[in-house]
Protein backbone atom coordinates (compact mmCIF):
# COMPACT_ATOMS: atom_id res chain seq x y z
CA UNK A 1 0.00 0.00 0.00
CA UNK A 2 0.85 3.64 -0.52
CA UNK A 3 -0.06 6.40 1.48
CA UNK A 4 -0.70 9.63 -0.03
CA UNK A 5 -1.84 13.19 1.32
CA UNK A 6 -4.60 14.68 -0.72
CA UNK A 7 -2.38 17.43 -1.48
CA UNK A 8 -0.04 14.88 -2.97
CA UNK A 9 -2.29 13.45 -5.32
CA UNK A 10 -3.73 17.15 -6.64
CA UNK A 11 0.11 18.09 -7.60
CA UNK A 12 0.49 14.52 -9.43
CA UNK A 13 -2.58 15.69 -11.26
CA UNK A 14 -1.39 18.85 -12.20
CA UNK A 15 2.17 17.77 -13.10
CA UNK A 16 0.19 14.51 -15.21
CA UNK A 17 -1.89 17.79 -16.72
CA UNK A 18 1.51 19.94 -17.53
CA UNK A 19 3.16 16.88 -19.37
CA UNK A 20 0.15 15.66 -21.38
CA UNK A 21 0.35 13.95 -24.30
CA UNK A 22 3.54 12.93 -23.01
CA UNK A 23 4.19 10.51 -20.21
CA UNK A 24 5.27 12.08 -16.58
CA UNK A 25 7.39 10.63 -14.37
CA UNK A 26 9.70 11.43 -11.17
CA UNK A 27 10.02 9.56 -8.14
CA UNK A 28 8.11 9.11 -4.82
CA UNK A 29 10.43 9.49 -1.51
CA UNK A 30 8.98 8.24 1.94
CA UNK A 31 9.49 5.94 4.46
CA UNK A 32 8.02 2.12 5.22
CA UNK A 33 6.78 0.87 8.15
CA UNK A 34 4.73 -2.30 8.43
CA UNK A 35 4.31 -2.54 4.90
CA UNK A 36 2.97 0.73 4.73
CA UNK A 37 4.73 3.27 2.02
CA UNK A 38 4.26 6.88 3.27
CA UNK A 39 5.29 9.50 0.25
CA UNK A 40 6.50 12.33 2.05
CA UNK A 41 8.15 14.05 -1.43
CA UNK A 42 7.36 13.97 -5.03
CA UNK A 43 10.34 15.13 -6.82
CA UNK A 44 9.49 15.64 -10.80
CA UNK A 45 11.62 14.19 -13.68
CA UNK A 46 11.71 15.42 -17.00
CA UNK A 47 10.64 12.33 -19.37
CA UNK A 48 13.73 11.81 -21.26
CA UNK A 49 12.32 8.99 -23.78
CA UNK A 50 12.49 11.22 -26.99
CA UNK A 51 11.35 8.09 -29.19
CA UNK A 52 7.43 7.90 -28.33
CA UNK A 53 7.43 9.54 -24.99
CA UNK A 54 3.59 9.45 -25.11
CA UNK A 55 3.63 6.24 -24.54
CA UNK A 56 7.27 5.13 -22.74
CA UNK A 57 9.17 7.29 -20.11
CA UNK A 58 13.03 7.23 -19.05
CA UNK A 59 14.23 8.74 -15.92
CA UNK A 60 17.99 9.16 -16.13
CA UNK A 61 20.28 6.64 -14.78
CA UNK A 62 22.41 9.72 -13.19
CA UNK A 63 19.02 11.31 -11.55
CA UNK A 64 18.50 8.60 -10.12
CA UNK A 65 22.15 7.60 -8.53
CA UNK A 66 22.38 10.84 -7.27
CA UNK A 67 18.82 10.05 -5.27
CA UNK A 68 20.34 7.02 -4.45
CA UNK A 69 23.36 9.07 -2.61
CA UNK A 70 21.20 11.74 -1.42
CA UNK A 71 19.24 9.46 0.59
CA UNK A 72 21.61 6.92 1.62
CA UNK A 73 21.63 6.47 5.03
CA UNK A 74 18.71 7.93 5.79
CA UNK A 75 15.18 6.74 7.18
CA UNK A 76 13.86 7.91 3.52
CA UNK A 77 13.55 5.70 0.70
Amino acid sequence: MIRLKSADIEELKQIAQKTYPHECCGVMVGSIENGVKTVTELIPAENQRTDSPANRYLITPDLLNELEKKLKGTDRA
